[in-house]
């Protein structure tokens, strides 16, 4: 399933999509997209149970603070893990998830834009965190 702008109210934009769907099926996938925002959501969950189904945070897409460029963060047999394809190390490992919400600000070396680092955080940017169902 896939929740577009969401909000700090994210547990209820996910629940009004699936009811109006009328399905007994719940998704194996959620996608919520968090867009720039003046106000950052600070709720974002690590996990969570949707009518009885838990979902866990596995993967998450994100523009740098600059609106440049994309990496991805993700979870490679259950190790936390980041890459980013301008950078001289494509693959590292990175614990993300407890960065989720908050400020934190991180960089990948020889990721940059006319020789100034890109940064990236999660407070200031657009990402998709992907969730799986349990």
């Amino acid at each position: 399933e896939y929740i577009q702008n969401v909000n700090k109210n994210w547990k209820e934009q996910i629940t009004k999509k699936i009811n109006k769907k009328q399905t007994t099926h719940m998704p194996h996938i959620i996608v919520l997209e968090f867009f720039d925002d003046e106000t950052p959501t600070t709720n974002k969950p690590v996990s969570f149970y949707l009518n009885e189904n838990k979902y866990i945070l596995d993967s998450c897409v994100i523009r740098d603070t600059g609106k440049y460029h994309f990496s991805s963060l993700l979870t490679c047999d259950g190790k936390e893990m980041a890459y980013d394809g301008m950078s001289y190390h494509r693959l590292v490992y990175f614990n993300w998830k407890k960065h989720i919400n908050t400020g934190y600000r991180w960089q990948f070396k020889g990721s940059e834009d006319g020789g100034k680092p890109l940064t990236w955080n999660f407070m200031k940017g657009y990402m998709m965190l992907i969730y799986y169902r349990v």
